[in-house]
Parts: C-alpha cells; structure tokens; sequence
C-alpha cells in the first residue's frame, strides 16, 4: 500500500498572489478554506477576466502578514486589509468571472481596493471574492472544475525536478501546491489518477482527479515574479491533457469527496494512504 504524510499546506489568499505556510487548514468542496477567494480581474468586452502571475509577475510580490494574519497584505510601501471578514459576503453574486474557462460567479469589492490594486498593478483591475455557493459546490461540481480545487504534489517530485534541471532553488512554492505529500515516488502522482488519498485522522477522501498541466510560473522566482528560467517545461512528465494533447505536468489536481456540510481539518504531519 502507497502511504506516507502530508509534509506542507499553503493558502493563497489573492490568486496569483504569493502562498502562505500553514500548519492545519479547513477543507471545504472548493479546497483549502480561504485560498483563492479574492480574484483580480480585468474588464473586458466578454466581462470579467481573472489575471493570475503568468500574465502580472509582479503579484508575486504581494506579501501577506502570515498565517494568523491573512487579511493583510502589502503592496509596495502600501499595506491593506482584505475585508475577509465581512459581514455579508459570499452570498450575493455581481458577476461572472472566467478563471481558466470557468464561470465563477463573484462579489465586486469596495471600489478603494480596485484603485490600490490598478495603482500598484498600472493597469485597470477590479478586486472579486468568489461566492460562497461556488467555493461549497453548490453552483457547479467541482470535480468539473477547470481550475480544479485542490493542487497535489510530493516532496519526491519536487526533488527530481531539481535534479533534472540542475537548481537547487526549485521548491513547492514554485509550483504553487495546496498540499505537498511526502512517501511516493517522483512522479508517482500522475500514476495515481483515479485513486483516493485517504487520511484517517479526519476521515478525509481527496480523489486525484487529473494531471496538473504546468506553464511557464515555475520558472519564476516565488518572492519577486523574476524569470530565473531554471524549470524547463521539456523536462517534466508529460501527460494528456483534458483534450488529449500531451503537456508537461508535476502533480496532480483533486477534490474533496463526500463532504457532509462540515469543513474538514487537515494538518501537516497527517499520515495518508492510497486507495
């Protein structure tokens, strides 16, 4: 039987800004409660349109407060607080917002978040929170998801990635991981499709669903968006893609099963098992 334990957990408040360590997290349907919530988008003829730190590097540059302070984030010389606790919030939708092809229905933010984040981005965005219907399933299932909820990696795979590029430098926080498992093989994830990661301290059940196609972000310093180009996509495994076509990928995307209405807890050092 394939075990080992959950060797990192990571937040990240404003996609495609930069994750957050944690040590235990709540699990809802949409992943990892709390991470990416907040969306930066752009208005364009067709509506809202997430950018992410493919397309604005400089997002990786967001810094937040820590782990107990997730709600703060520094811009620059600017800091602000994201009114995550708002009361209120997630159930009313504004509008549609298209992250990686999926119609995610959004709350529009105070309009002094969308000038701090087009001054700090120069460019003209609008601050979002996705809604909480989505983040529970409710809207669409996620496991239909395109930008699935949960991002899945091994230590081993991180590991032979840096041998196969020759980097000491390449980490988890290049590939933006939700949870990091340690006791599979390199790779050993995307011979996993399929199958379940069960972890019997909070009877969890996270199907690993499909491969995670990769881009050019983990070529990307993690602190500051700068291109370091020591990740080359030539060197991963290559995997087919929802449309068949062979892409390079490390990990592998999932999703909650069985959830009962009841955020779950997960904890750096849970054991896991394959089944």
């Amino acid at each position: 039987m394939v075990s080992g334990v959950v060797s990192e957990l990571w937040t990240y408040p404003l996609t495609g800004g930069r994750g957050v360590s944690l040590d235990q997290a709540r699990l809802l349907p949409g992943g990892i409660e709390g991470s990416r919530d907040f969306i930066l988008a752009e208005e364009t003829d067709s509506g809202l349109v997430r950018i992410g730190s493919k397309h604005a590097p400089e997002l990786s540059r967001l810094e937040f407060a820590g782990a107990e302070h997730l709600d703060e984030i520094i811009l620059g010389d600017t800091a602000i607080t994201l009114p995550i606790n708002e009361a209120g919030f997630r159930i009313r939708s504004d509008a549609l917002c298209d992250e990686f092809g999926d119609a995610v229905p959004v709350q529009y933010m105070d309009a002094s978040y969308d000038a701090v984040f087009s001054n700090y981005l120069e460019r003209p965005v609008r601050l979002v929170r996705k809604t909480l219907p989505w983040l529970m399933g409710e809207v669409a299932d996620p496991s239909n998801w395109s930008n699935a909820p949960l991002h899945i990696v091994s230590e081993e795979t991180i590991e032979w990635l840096k041998v196969r590029n020759n980097s000491e430098a390449i980490d988890s926080r290049r590939l933006r991981a939700s949870i990091v498992l340690l006791g599979l093989a390199a790779n050993e994830e995307l011979d996993l499709i399929g199958c379940q990661l069960y972890l019997p301290e909070n009877d969890i059940t996270i199907v690993l669903d499909r491969p995670t196609p990769r881009c050019v972000v983990p070529s990307r310093d993690p602190e500051t968006g700068a291109s370091l180009k020591d990740v080359s996509l030539k060197k991963m495994e290559k995997a087919p893609s929802l449309d068949d076509k062979l892409v390079a990928c490390a990990g592998v995307y999932g999703y909650l099963e069985g959830f009962d209405g009841s955020p779950k807890l997960i904890n750096v050092g849970d054991e896991f098992s394959i089944v």
